[in-house]
């Protein structure tokens, strides 16, 4: 009887997938699991030729980060920390485009699947079922996203939102502020729900704070200034404002300064993401910190992981911690008032 994978599974307490995966490999890392597949097929005498299992040292494994593209220093940033990252590790990183969509059609997957060793993705709006049908069409190539689901059908490496949105309102409770407000993101994309819910639920707890305001927005700038606009008809001031991004605090900081207010003493307004640019505004934007350079190493390191036959989860998620980085958008009423 022909040996079969699942025989050399059985062998070795595998899955089948991890089997699959070394066995097609052109090149190995020498880990265990790649040691006791190669032997389990030699004893079982397998079919496989053994000169495509030559272990190379100096084999890079190839990764596509497939994302859309949109304005604004996000994906700069995360390119750019993305590309160090993998200076660190066995991995050279390539930037492909793309839609949620046109991931999905088979010519896009054939295409990756001939010239990448494995994927990351990340694509804040698919749905489970396009998650799903992204798994099978990629068979036994190891994959990562970057965003968040609400039930994760694939293996997640993200920053911990909610802890971001319970740092800002932590910060405002400190601050001695009763009364704040949030800019909510994109109802569509679960980072953001994360944010809110972070902050709402520890202003909820706090005897001292209450939410008088929010505004539905989209992390645009355009969105911030149509929050002030919304802000200031409802006759709120001396207010703590939590922006889900920081494009969006951009757009309220303008339009504050449009209209002859400042910051922090008419407004205080804290955002997420820590861009660059955050601390070349005056005043500097308070900010939660995501450091895109730990969210590129634990990427790489679980793709290699996967890459080595080490990892074959699917839906385990790794929140990479977040931080505040307190500026004088916030600070600034209490060292001395910021005027424009």
């Amino acid at each position: 009887m022909r040996t079969t994978l699942q025989d050399i599974a059985s062998d070795t307490g595998l899955s089948v997938s991890t089997v699959s995966r070394i066995l097609s490999r052109k090149s190995l890392s020498n880990s265990e699991n790649e040691k006791s597949v190669l032997s389990s097929a030699r004893k079982l005498n397998y079919p496989y030729i053994l000169n495509n299992h030559v272990n190379n040292e100096n084999h890079i494994n190839r990764i596509a980060l497939i994302t859309e593209i949109f304005e604004g220093e996000f994906y700069s940033s995360l390119f750019y920390w993305f590309y160090q990252a993998s200076l660190e590790s066995n991995c050279e990183f390539s930037q492909i485009e793309s839609t949620h969509q046109k991931i999905l059609s088979p010519e896009f997957i054939a295409s990756i699947r001939k010239n990448y060793d494995a994927i990351c993705i990340l694509f804040s709006e698919m749905t489970e079922s396009e998650y799903e049908t992204l798994m099978e069409m990629l068979g036994d190539m190891p994959a990562v996203s970057l965003a968040p689901i609400l039930n994760p059908y694939i293996d997640t490496v993200t920053f911990d939102s909610y802890r971001g949105g319970h740092l800002a309102a932590k910060h405002f409770e400190d601050l001695g502020y009763n009364k704040v407000g949030l800019i909510a993101g994109p109802s569509t994309k679960v980072e953001a729900l994360y944010r809110k819910n972070g902050f709402l639920d520890h202003v909820a707890a706090s005897k001292d704070m209450e939410c008088v305001w929010t505004f539905k927005g989209d992390y645009s700038i355009e969105a911030g200034k149509q929050a002030y606009d919304d802000l200031k008809s409802k006759n709120i001031s001396n207010i703590a404002v939590f922006g889900s991004n920081d494009q969006t605090c951009f757009g309220f900081m303008k339009s504050v300064f449009e209209d002859g207010k400042s910051i922090p003493h008419d407004y205080a307004i804290c955002g997420y993401d820590d861009l660059p640019l955050c601390k070349n505004l005056f005043p500097e934007l308070t900010s939660i910190h995501t450091d895109f350079f730990e969210l590129g190493k634990a990427t790489m390191r679980l793709l290699e992981k996967k890459l080595q036959g080490q990892n074959d989860s699917n839906g385990h998620v790794s929140l990479i911690p977040v931080t505040i980085n307190k500026r004088t958008s916030t600070l600034g009423k209490v060292m001395s008032a910021v005027t424009i």
